[in-house]
């Protein structure tokens, strides 16, 4: 199998094939007459299993539905998907997984899984790496050495989905628990990943260890975004209070109420992100819904807000009184150039009947007369991207210190503060 430190500098075309053989396999599988089979990633990271085989006819009968390979070390359920034919009349079969992660070797108690990160957070020192610790599990995120130097043309990975390092789960001995509750837990870490790079972390290939020799992989990655992404909250200054970060947002996870404002909110968040090169309004429509499902659980939740008075009134309002509520001390429009005229020219509007107003000029076509121009359209989404981000790290706990977005000018650094909410 595919060593962890063999992802250090590639892509999916780089991976060579690992050849296996089966181990108790399947009948159908057996009368085949098998002469290789063979496991890789695409370049798009999906697992695929590829067999040759002899008889061309038997694999014709047997690969129409999901079936099982009958191995002891390869358990799940597989799709044919394409059925080639090589010079020498041997056929070829490429199998897919019908759920991943797939469990590869005997699984044991596990003590300790390290996963390949794929398009991971810029972190600006590569030895110190990102570290945390969450409801007594302790997490690292460690980039490959030679990540700098890849991601350093943005132009070149433009597109891409590259591995960007290994992130690592310790479990304490006392603690040792089951692959599936492995794979959560490292799952869970991505998305602290994902929050702070603002486009979605893929996580895969995950090598679970028990004692002494004992080991099992979980094969496959779950879904990313690809490069490039829009600068967010998390900034070099933010790399030595990464920590308070992740376990403020990795235990908030750990007991999410059941409506996962959290989930739901980042994912809106990652989506706004990952299509702001592609459709600004779209963009806009998917952080404003992050910000509407903050707000909404914040006033119900903390604000102790009525079913009937969350009903009332226009969302501006809401978002309003939600920004009062957790003290917010700096005022949406703050460094928006554009819209700081916009709203001296319409009575001294504020920033959330803007965002408001925009966001039904998009959505609704009689409302179109209030479209604002391409400049202020980013300042808004910025905007709407800062208020989300401000509002989660109330509803997680996290008072440290972010980069201001808002700021389109200006010296690196400058806009870094500790997050603008009152404490008690």
């Amino acid at each position: 199998m595919y060593t962890l430190e063999s992802f250090d500098g590639i892509d999916g075309e780089n991976l060579s094939d690992i050849n296996f053989n089966f181990v108790n396999a399947a009948p159908e599988v057996e009368k085949m007459g098998i002469t290789k089979s063979a496991f890789r990633y695409t370049r798009d990271w999906k697992t695929r299993f590829i067999l040759e085989c002899d008889d061309v006819s038997i694999a014709l009968e047997n690969f129409d539905n999901a079936i099982s390979f009958g191995s002891s070390f390869l358990e799940g359920k597989f799709l044919c998907l394409s059925q080639t034919y090589s010079s020498d009349d041997r056929t070829i079969l490429k199998f897919g997984p019908t759920s991943e992660p797939l469990l590869f070797g005997r699984p044991c108690q596990v003590k300790e899984a390290c996963a390949v990160i794929l398009n991971g957070p810029l972190v600006f020192f590569n030895q110190r790496g990102l570290e945390w610790e969450a409801n007594g599990v302790n997490y690292k995120y460690q980039p490959f050495s030679s990540v700098q130097s890849q991601i350093k043309d943005k132009e070149s990975i433009s597109g891409k989905v590259i591995p960007t390092g290994l992130l690592t789960a310790r479990f304490e001995e006392k603690y040792a628990v089951d692959y599936s509750s492995a794979w959560k837990e490292i799952w869970r870490a991505s998305k602290v990943l994902t929050f702070a790079s603002g486009n979605g972390v893929g996580v895969g290939h995950v090598e679970c260890r028990g004692d002494e020799t004992e080991h099992f992989w979980l094969l496959g990655f779950s879904k990313f975004d690809r490069f490039p992404r829009p600068s967010n909250w998390f900034d070099i200054e933010m790399e030595n209070e990464f920590g308070f970060f992740a376990k403020a947002y990795h235990e908030f996870l750990d007991s999410e109420p059941s409506n996962l404002p959290l989930t739901y909110s980042s994912d809106f968040y990652r989506a706004s992100n990952s299509s702001r090169d592609t459709s600004l309004s779209l963009a806009l429509i998917s952080s404003f819904s992050a910000l509407e499902i903050l707000v909404h659980h914040i006033l119900r939740e903390h604000a102790k807000w009525s079913a009937d008075l969350l009903q009332r009134g226009k969302f501006a309002d809401r978002a309003r009184a939600c920004a009062a509520f957790i003290k917010l001390q700096s005022d949406p429009l703050e460094q928006a150039i554009g819209l700081k005229e916009f709203s001296y020219q319409n009575n001294g509007i504020d920033g959330f009947t803007i965002l408001s107003e925009a966001r039904n000029s998009i959505i609704h076509s009689e409302k179109k007369s209030f479209a604002r121009n391409g400049f202020e359209l980013v300042e808004l989404w910025v905007m709407c991207q800062w208020l989300v981000e401000v509002f989660t790290f109330y509803l997680v706990g996290y008072r440290g210190k972010m980069a201001d977005r808002r700021r389109l000018t200006g010296w690196r650094g400058e806009g870094t503060k500790e997050v603008p909410i009152k404490l008690p």
